[in-house]
């Protein structure tokens, strides 16, 4: 009957009308971010015009993972085929064999993107990662499936989105170059400072016994160099020194230690070894 007609057709109109309402509802509706979403979305994403609409779609796509201090966020020489965007807390980048410290993600580098360069050069997709990134507290990280993420970023309406991937991948090289040429400039530094620390361990060592103040100078250069109590001991078990860690430690070559009759000290020799017998409750070397 046509009246049945009439009001089928009417039933589907207001059914596509209710549809379009509801969306426009959805799109309208107030949408809420937590602290680390609202930081990530109006410091990178805002200001390339992704809408807060677009940006809770783009969350979605991903993960929120946290990790706590001492944790692996990536693992050395294993397939990387995530996106990883560190929002909060902070992060280091450890050198694989080594664990060498070679530069540190903070706080303020929100946006930070490890492994976007996949975004841009696919044929790198997989390629095991060389070096470990360990948090170094409480690190909030929102990750992606790379081929995910790039399916999303090139769909209709999400060029906002991929302006914003591009613009902080863009600011995170601009970064890395920078970090690399510090970590550059902090190895040829260490390399100096460790040269003149042999120096100044090889005319200490030579008498045998290390005197107060030449064990309180050098204890003073590692600290304004930066060097490590290991490097300083790598550094007395070389051929040209010749010390273990106990005789660093006790202040005196242990060989040396045992008064020899038909050994001549000199004035000096002879004084170092008589303050090295003091303090430990020892007699001094007879005349």
């Amino acid at each position: 009957p046509k009246q049945l007609n009439a009001v089928g057709w009417g039933c589907v109109f207001i059914s596509v009308n209710l549809v379009q309402i509801i969306r426009l509802l959805n799109d309208r509706k107030i949408i809420r971010f937590s602290v680390e979403e609202g930081a990530l979305f109006y410091k990178h994403f805002e200001p390339m015009g992704v809408d807060p609409s677009s940006f809770r779609k783009l969350t979605t796509v991903g993960k929120w993972s946290v990790f706590e201090a001492g944790d692996k966020i990536v693992e050395e020489d294993k397939a990387l085929t995530d996106v990883i965007i560190l929002v909060k807390g902070s992060a280091t980048c450890q050198a694989g064999e080594s664990g060498e410290e070679l530069y540190s993600y903070t706080e303020t580098e929100n946006g930070s993107i490890i492994g976007g360069t996949a975004l841009v050069d696919p044929s790198i997709l997989g390629r095991a990662y060389p070096n470990r990134i360990v948090a170094d507290e409480e690190t909030k990280v929102l990750s992606f499936d790379t081929v995910r993420l790039e399916k999303h970023l090139n769909g209709d309406g999400n060029k906002a989105c991929k302006a914003a991937f591009l613009e902080m991948m863009y600011v995170d090289l601009i970064g890395s170059l920078r970090r690399t040429r510090s970590v550059q400039k902090k190895s040829e530094g260490i390399g100096m400072a460790l040269h003149d620390l042999k120096v100044m361990l090889q005319q200490a060592c030579v008498t045998g016994v290390i005197h107060p103040l030449e064990r309180r100078s050098i204890r003073e250069f590692m600290g304004k160099k930066g060097i490590s109590k290991s490097q300083l001991i790598a550094l007395l078990k070389t051929q040209e020194i010749g010390w273990t860690e106990k005789e660093w430690e006790d202040g005196a070559k242990h060989d040396n230690i045992l008064y020899d009759e038909n050994k001549a000290l000199s004035p000096l020799d002879r004084d170092l070894v008589d303050e090295f017998l003091k303090t430990q409750g020892l007699e001094k070397l007879p005349k």
